[in-house]
């Protein structure tokens, strides 16, 4: 049972670990996209920029929510059968 117990805590901190990886890659994503500047004399498109960022934002929300979900499973059966 202690075996189990401990394995099902490291899967929280690894689910946990993912979240603070998947923030720092949006972040540096997001930074990047902001930080590009087209060459002088052509402008380029802010809609595309925009786009690229709420694409990327969006799409780390929803892995943090499965990540956040699967520790809300495994919370859940720690309370219940530990």
């Amino acid at each position: 049972m202690k075996e189990e117990y401990e394995s099902l805590r490291a899967e929280i901190g690894n689910w946990q670990n993912f979240r603070f990886i998947l923030v720092g890659v949006a972040t540096a994503f997001v930074s990047a996209v902001i930080g590009f500047e087209p060459k002088q004399g052509t402008e380029g498109d802010p809609r595309l920029r925009l786009s690229l960022i709420i694409s990327a934002l969006a799409g780390a929300a929803a892995l943090s929510c499965y990540a956040g979900w699967g520790n809300a499973k495994i919370g859940a059966y720690l309370q219940v059968f530990h």
